[in-house]
């Protein structure tokens, strides 16, 4: 799970996930039985992980310098190790103008640079 980066920092944030199928069946499971009940309480898939995982492992934690926050790591600059950049509801990457952020993100499948290494 990603934590969450504003208003609850005990949260998830379901942005990224990783998780190993056999321990996490029961919840996709309940979830897919139940979605049209389940939806009608929750607002969010987030506010259904919050309740059914009660021990995650912050995916930031468990790759320190890899995953970033744009609010509160690299709203200026990027981050030198940074693999992932997790951005808030608001604003997302094409409704900023940071130089970094016009420099690498790929709008279209046209913009996306050739490298070579």
């Amino acid at each position: 799970m990603f934590q969450c980066e504003r208003e609850n920092k005990t949260g998830y944030n379901s942005s990224i996930l990783i998780w190993n199928s056999d321990e996490f069946e029961k919840i996709y499971t309940e979830l897919k039985k139940n979605f049209s009940a389940i939806m009608k309480f929750i607002v969010r898939f987030d506010y259904w992980l919050e309740m059914m995982v009660k021990h995650p492992h912050y995916i930031q934690d468990c790759f320190e310098t890899q995953i970033a926050d744009y609010t509160s790591d690299c709203q200026e600059t990027l981050p030198n190790n940074a693999r992932i950049i997790c951005f808030p509801r608001y604003p997302k990457p094409h409704e900023v103008e940071t130089k970094w952020i016009q420099e690498y993100w790929i709008n279209e499948p046209s913009d996306v640079k050739s490298q070579s290494k």
